[in-house]
C-alpha cells in the first residue's frame, strides 16, 4: 500500500536493491525487504549489524544484508535514511551523502528525513526529501 502512495506522489522505480542508511536494528530494513529483492542495512556500529541479521535470521529474511558500507560495484534503486544525517558533522554528511547518490541508478529514488537546527529560529525544522535519481546523478 505504501508502495503505491509513494508511486502516485513521485514516480514508479524499479525496487530490486534498496540500502537504508543508518539502518540501527533494521527497523526500516524489514519492511523494505518485503518490496525489494534484496536490501542493504548500513550501519556503523558492528553490534548493531549483529543484533540486525539476528533479528533478520529469526524473521526468515534471505534477502537482507548489514554491512557498514554498501559492498564495491553495487547500485542501488532505493536509499532511505530516517533521521540520521542530523548526527554527523555537514562535512562529513555531505561526502556520505555523495557517496550514496553515487550508487544510485538513474531513475532511482532517494528519501531522508532529518531534524535540522536553522538559522534565526528557535525551534527545529522538520525536513523531508525525496527526489528522482535522474534529476540527480549523471551517468
Amino acid at each position: 500500500m505504501i508502495m503505491s502512495i509513494l508511486e502516485a506522489k513521485f514516480s514508479p522505480f524499479a525496487q530490486k536493491t534498496g540500502a537504508d542508511f543508518g539502518s540501527g536494528l533494521g527497523r526500516l530494513v524489514f519492511p523494505m525487504a518485503s518490496v525489494c529483492d534484496h536490501v542493504y542495512g548500513i550501519d556503523i556500529s558492528p553490534a548493531m549489524r549483529a543484533e540486525s541479521a539476528v533479528q533478520a535470521n529469526a524473521r526468515g529474511l534471505k534477502n537482507v544484508e548489514f554491512v557498514p558500507a554498501l559492498p564495491d560495484g553495487v547500485t542501488v534503486d532505493w536509499i532511505n535514511s530516517y533521521i540520521v544525517f542530523q548526527h554527523i558533522l555537514p562535512r562529513t554528511g555531505y561526502e556520505l551523502l555523495r557517496g550514496l547518490l553515487s550508487r544510485l541508478v538513474i531513475g532511482g529514488h532517494v528519501r531522508s528525513s532529518s531534524r535540522l537546527r536553522t538559522t534565526g529560529e528557535a525551534g527545529r525544522t522538520f525536513i523531508a526529501t525525496s527526489m528522482s535519481g535522474a534529476s540527480m546523478v549523471k551517468r
